[in-house]
């Protein structure tokens, strides 16, 4: 089983100025969110990621912690430029302590979770 961590971000910048980051961030003063306020920015979500092999996976967080991957299946291992487009259920869930996660049921490679 694969435990992966994920923490999304965008850098938000408007055309020709440069991305901020987390640390721009401290004059703001942010707020940690809880759980509950995590799980409404959650549900309905589009959310992407690319894999450490250069694969695509998407998918949409539905009410009650469900959704459905697709992956296109790149690797920059491969030796191949053949892509292959599948999908996979998955399930997501808030911790108490406001940390997203998930679990991806994987069919031709171990569960990620």
């Amino acid at each position: 089983m694969f435990h992966i961590a994920l923490l999304f971000a965008a850098p938000v910048a408007l055309p020709g100025e440069p991305a901020a980051v987390f640390g721009d961030l401290d004059a703001l003063h942010p707020q940690k969110l809880n759980k509950e306020q995590v799980e409404q920015l959650r549900t309905g979500a589009r959310m992407s990621r690319v894999t450490p092999g250069g694969g695509a996976n998407n998918w949409i967080n539905e009410p009650g912690g469900a959704f459905a991957v697709s992956t296109d299946s790149r690797s920059r291992i491969a030796a191949t430029t053949m892509i292959q487009v599948s999908s996979s259920p998955g399930t997501w869930n808030i911790f108490a302590e406001g940390q997203y996660c998930l679990t991806i049921e994987w069919t031709r490679v171990p569960t990620e979770s």
